[in-house]
């Protein structure tokens, strides 16, 4: 089975990043808090996408976006748990 391209707009990326920086003073919990909430939210858009196509008040258009959204977004927050993960693994691997 073939993987969909999905292609992302630079404009697009650059919002996404803009929206998950954090503000200064933030803690790391509540960045982290922040990003997973943008996750869920993007999947409930992409939910609330297809029920509207599904219902026909919603386009085909609108349900491809919201789900290449909701799929772009978790792909991230694998990417940066995989990231942690293995940052926590150096540290312990670390010599006291």
């Amino acid at each position: 089975m073939a993987v969909p391209l999905i292609i992302v707009h630079p404009a697009d990326a650059a919002r996404a990043y803009r929206s998950t920086a954090a503000p200064s003073g933030a803690s790391f919990g509540s960045v982290l808090q922040n990003a997973v909430g943008t996750v869920a939210d993007s999947l409930t858009g992409a939910e609330a996408a297809s029920r509207a196509a599904i219902s026909g008040s919603g386009s085909i258009t609108a349900v491809v976006s919201a789900v290449a959204q909701a799929q772009l977004a978790m792909q991230t927050a694998a990417s940066i748990r995989d990231r942690l993960v293995q940052a926590y693994d150096d540290v312990m691997k670390m010599p006291i």
